[in-house]
């Protein structure tokens, strides 16, 4: 495990449904949860399950075409609120496609 996620404290655990084929990405209640007193969170950990997706965190939406390509269950990291808050995921292989996302903060 990367040292740096060592230093950091455990935020919200969520799941993405991709299923519908649209693009989705962080709720803020997910990278800033309301009542945790922590902040907002830092480094997302995300790993699809069920398929593959691409993601872009540049505000432009990823297609089945464009984007970076994760496989299933392969693990990837964002870094960063404003990575975390442009972060748009697709599914592109799969029918039932979810996102597993562990957030961290400081």
């Amino acid at each position: 495990m990367d040292n740096y996620l060592l230093q950091l404290i455990p935020g919200a655990y969520t799941q993405i449904d991709l299923s519908d084929g649209a693009v989705h990405g962080f709720d803020a209640d997910v990278i800033d949860p309301p009542n945790d007193n922590m902040g907002p969170g830092v480094v997302a950990l995300v790993s699809p399950e069920g398929g593959n997706i691409r993601w872009r965190v540049d505000g432009t939406d990823p297609t089945t075409d464009t984007g970076m390509y994760v496989r299933n269950g392969d693990v990837m990291s964002l870094h960063g609120n404003t990575a975390l808050r442009g972060f748009k995921a697709i599914k592109v292989v799969g029918t039932t496609v979810k996102l597993n996302v562990q957030m961290y903060h400081h």
